[in-house]
């Protein structure tokens, strides 16, 4: 059995497919650019120039009436997407600020991708820690919480990922915002897509908040959009709400029952991460683990040492019964030997 220390680097971090996938999402475009250019170039009008103007205005006003974003906010998110660290982002912020919701979500993204955020060693811990406790880090924070109420479904999910890979949570302020989105969150979980809601519920159990009113809101709306989520977001969402303790047997069925016929595309992770979630909330599976047992069983050569002990865990700890795999196991550890270390082989 790992320690709790592995479990956490283990579990803790998205796989990268799924965060190079909700990196940006949907970025704003700038609609009727091509009318109002048309609009205000246009010569066949010219004996009338106050109605040119006045067309002009009437586009830009329905324009901003259907929600398409200022060019100055398109263009300020350009400016955020292209950043290459953190350092960037905070000196953009404090030069120009944030202009929507989709400048903040950017922002955050780049802060946490720029801090490495996606990493789990010590050095990363301490440059997201540095983000975290720099005046214009406080300042886009703070003006995020107190907006955080009108924004859209995908900059939510979008702040909730990024503010979790950045391990916010520490202090009274990072609590409170943490407050705010949970609660804005709570109004939006019927408008999250299903991607957007797997992302929501992995941030609040990774950064150990959320709600049981919205975990639970969360979980209805996963049951009933489970077919449109990947083979790693099943798995990430099995992790999420297993660790925030808000699994529920009826969603994890559902899980198990698309889960099951994919576990031919699961990654090493997506593996054993599924296993350990089933464990943890204590939901039998049993078409589920028959069928990871029979893909670990045929790629066990391919398996790191951490993923043949966490699954061994797994098995051992449900008693699973899965020959296939306790000799394919059995074989690894005779073969492998001390290169699988002392923690590993006591698993196994």
């Amino acid at each position: 059995m790992f320690a709790a220390e592995d479990e956490e680097d283990l579990f803790a971090a998205l796989p990268s497919a799924l965060r190079e996938a909700l990196e940006f999402g949907s970025a704003p475009v700038e609609r009727d650019r091509e009318s109002l250019d048309k609009s205000s170039t246009g010569s066949d009008r010219s004996d009338s120039p106050p109605r040119v103007k006045n067309k002009t205005r009437r586009g830009r006003r329905s324009a901003e009436r259907r929600g398409a974003p200022p060019r100055a906010a398109v263009e300020l998110n350009r400016r955020y997407a292209a950043c290459t660290n953190a350092e960037e982002v905070l000196r953009i912020y404090a030069e120009k600020g944030v202009r929507n919701d989709v400048n903040v979500a950017t922002a955050f993204t780049r802060l946490a991708r720029g801090a490495g955020g996606d990493s789990r060693g010590r050095g990363q811990r301490d440059a997201c820690r540095r983000v975290r406790q720099d005046p214009r880090f406080k300042g886009l924070l703070e003006e995020a919480c107190m907006s955080f109420p009108e924004y859209g479904p995908q900059a939510l999910a979008n702040c909730a990922h990024s503010l979790a890979r950045l391990g916010c949570g520490g202090d009274a302020q990072e609590r409170r915002a943490w407050r705010c989105l949970v609660e804005s969150a709570e109004a939006s979980c019927t408008k999250f897509s299903a991607r957007e809601g797997v992302n929501v519920a992995w941030a609040c159990a990774t950064a150990r908040t959320g709600s049981a009113t919205l975990f639970d809101a969360l979980a209805v709306e996963c049951e009933r959009k489970a077919p449109r989520l990947n083979a790693q977001e099943l798995s990430i969402a099995a992790w999420a709400f297993a660790t925030a303790g808000r699994a529920t047997e009826r969603l994890f069925r559902v899980l198990a029952a698309e889960a099951a016929p994919r576990v031919g595309t699961f990654n090493e992770q997506n593996l054993s991460n599924t296993a350990y979630a089933y464990v943890l909330a204590g939901v039998r599976a049993p078409e589920l683990f028959d069928a990871v047992a029979r893909e670990a069983a045929a790629r066990a050569e391919e398996l790191s040492a951490q993923a043949l002990a966490n699954l061994a865990w797994a098995f051992a700890t449900t008693r699973h019964p899965a020959p296939g795999l306790y000799v394919a196991l059995a074989d690894q550890a005779e073969r492998r030997g001390q290169a699988l270390g002392a923690q590993n082989l006591a698993s196994l």
